[in-house]
């Protein structure tokens, strides 16, 4: 077999392991929402049977806690699965441009070897030059990405010109004195379909939204704070950098939101 034939096939096992890890992170997330819900009550909890599929209505203090520690494992292992989604993702990149070294790239070596630096490095530089040529844009939501990764945060939010725009792969929302916030659709957001389906619960609901910018400071004095996007639905913030909001703990406005979004994902 060629060079060309052993990466492809290394980069097919790296995508069946990142698969796996994707549908791992697919249930995780499932039971994020399952639970939540559950333990939204101060006072009770509620939740549908996964074996019986009957609804259990219950006040023990034994079960919450049962359910809350299961909340911190599923939340747990959604940071651990993104960061190892991460890493395929990484070493799928690497086999791919390897393999198009094999291919294509009889030219950058020339420059390589003419300039007396490493293939990887004059490869790098490359991709770098397409990509600020092209679209600037991607090498902020990376690097914005791969920091928020390594100090084990869910996401990172992005500021531009003191106003908070939106997640690496996410829309921002915050709620004051219940009403809703989030940075209008224009050029500066991606325009997210889980945002648009938000905007109509919303409405619907009757809750009062804002369609305008914010401000750090207004993002962390904020009374609730909770980001959308297709993988994530609808998560709560309850801690950005080491400033906790609402104390800590998950407001009442997003969590009915994640049970109206959840119902109407599960009526489609």
């Amino acid at each position: 077999a060629t060079k060309s034939e052993l990466l492809d096939k290394h980069t097919l096992v790296l995508q069946t392991k990142q698969d796996r890890f994707n549908t791992q992170l697919d249930s995780e997330k499932e039971l994020l929402i399952y639970y939540t819900e559950a333990l939204s009550n101060p006072t009770m909890i509620q939740y549908i049977d996964r074996e019986t599929e009957q609804l259990v209505t219950t006040t023990s203090s034994r079960q919450r806690k049962l359910m809350t520690s299961q909340l911190n494992e599923a939340k747990s292992n959604t940071y651990r699965l993104n960061d190892s989604i991460s890493i395929y993702d990484m070493k799928i990149l690497e086999k791919e441009v390897g393999n198009e070294n094999a291919r294509e790239l009889g030219p950058l070596k020339y420059v390589a070897k003419s300039l007396g630096v490493e293939m990887d490095k004059v490869v790098n530089y490359f991709l770098l030059l397409i990509v600020c040529v092209f679209d600037p844009l991607a090498i902020a939501l990376v690097i914005a990405a791969n920091f928020a990764s390594r100090h084990k945060a869910y996401e990172a939010i992005l500021i531009q010109n003191n106003k908070i725009t939106e997640g690496t792969s996410s829309n921002i929302w915050i709620v004051k004195n219940k009403k809703l916030f989030t940075h209008p659709s224009n050029t500066d957001i991606l325009k997210g379909i889980t945002r648009e389906t938000l905007r109509i619960l919303i409405k619907n609901s009757k809750l009062k939204l804002v369609e305008k910018s914010f401000t750090k400071k207004q993002l962390f004095n904020a009374d609730e704070v909770f980001l959308t996007s297709s993988g994530s639905c609808v998560t709560p913030i309850t801690k950005i950098d080491s400033k906790l909001i609402n104390k800590g703990k998950i407001g009442n406005i997003t969590l009915n939101l994640a049970k109206l979004y959840s119902k109407s994902f599960m009526n489609e």
